[in-house]
């Protein structure tokens, strides 16, 4: 028999349309109950945000990676907080880029110095959720915080005046804007990271 369309994962996400990640397989009830609600909730909660010039008020800085289309702005301070998958307090907010104009379309979540298999991490979505990393990214100290001026070169080395770090705080976007890839899809390219492979 053909294969259950519906199990097939990643799979188109509208966030206009019902929430419903049934018969993913390895997926338990409560995994899909939770993936389920964290969409809802971070729906509800993550427009709060779309006015990229409150920002600077609220903590947040861009990362300086606006010419790969999508812009990262994070607040330091909610990676070091106790908080995890709160849509209230996202430690990272993602605009598309089009010229000037920032539209919120994700939020990146972040837990701290976690592993990728760190059951803390897996068992929230199960297979629903693309934990990944960021091992291969250099940062340079700037007035308006860190930001990221390339990636690591063949032999692991960074840019003069910048320094690999971050990969040991896993994170997972959840979108709020439609996505090819599902709710929870990394960015593609350089900006993808470095998912758990076991």
């Amino acid at each position: 028999p053909a294969p259950d369309a519906g199990a097939v994962w990643p799979r188109p996400y509208d966030p206009a349309a019902p929430i419903d990640f049934s018969g993913v397989p390895g997926v338990t009830p409560e995994q899909q109950a939770r993936a389920e609600q964290l969409v809802r909730d971070t729906l509800r909660d993550l427009p709060a945000f779309a006015d990229v010039t409150t920002l600077p008020a609220l903590g947040y800085r861009s990362i300086g990676d606006a010419a790969t289309g999508f812009e990262h702005y994070i607040n330091y301070g909610y990676i070091a907080d106790e908080a995890f998958l709160d849509p209230t307090r996202p430690e990272s907010l993602v605009y598309r880029v089009d010229g000037d104009a920032r539209t919120l379309v994700s939020a990146m979540f972040i837990g701290k110095e976690m592993a990728l298999d760190d059951p803390r991490l897996v068992d929230v979505g199960g297979p629903l959720m693309q934990w990944h990393v960021h091992d291969n990214l250099c940062w340079a100290g700037t007035d308006d915080g860190p930001k990221v001026v390339g990636v690591v070169d063949a032999d692991g080395n960074c840019p003069p005046g910048s320094v690999n770090a971050g990969g040991e705080n896993p994170m997972v976007h959840v979108w709020i804007a439609p996505h090819e890839c599902g709710p929870f899809a990394a960015l593609e390219g350089h900006g993808a990271g470095q998912a758990d492979r076991a």
